[in-house]
């Protein structure tokens, strides 16, 4: 995973679709929604990750703003 490529959801191994982004980092939301739902606040520099949030159970109101073409 780098800066320019979407990362896999840390607990599930699903798409991810950012969301939001503020300084460093950037939540990313996962695309399983039957199954795992997880959010996640990350910043990815050179390929490496830096910080991991775990933001808990994004809610379908929230992934809905961001999903733009899954």
């Amino acid at each position: 995973m780098n800066d320019t490529v979407e990362p896999l959801c840390l607990r599930c191994g699903a798409e991810m679709i950012a969301g939001p982004r503020g300084g460093a980092a950037q939540n990313w939301y996962c695309t399983d929604r039957a199954n795992c739902r997880q959010g996640f606040n990350l910043t990815i520099r050179g390929g490496d990750l830096l910080f991991r949030q775990d933001i808990g159970e994004v809610d379908d109101e929230r992934f809905e703003m961001y999903n733009t073409g899954l």
